[in-house]
């Protein structure tokens, strides 16, 4: 029996909702890094580093809200 067509696939939004919590993890860590980075040695450079990495993790922090929220249904009851 298929899915209904105006439903999201979970199974595939569960594996999104991971592999972008990993990849948080790894910009987290260089945004630190990149941080550090700039308050010892600023520079334009570094500055630019540190902007698109907080840019991006404000948006990869977003998809993943938008996934828990879509996942809600399914996670209730779970503890995920």
């Amino acid at each position: 029996m298929a899915a209904a067509p105006n439903l999201p696939d979970f199974d595939e939004l569960a594996l999104e909702l991971i592999q972008l919590q990993q990849r948080e993890a790894e910009i987290d860590r260089r945004l630190e890094q990149a941080q550090d980075r700039h308050s010892t040695f600023p520079s334009e450079t570094t500055a630019r580093l540190v902007s698109n990495l907080t840019m991006e993790m404000g948006e990869m922090r977003a998809r993943i809200n938008n996934i828990k929220v879509m996942l809600l249904p399914i996670m209730r009851g779970t503890g995920f």
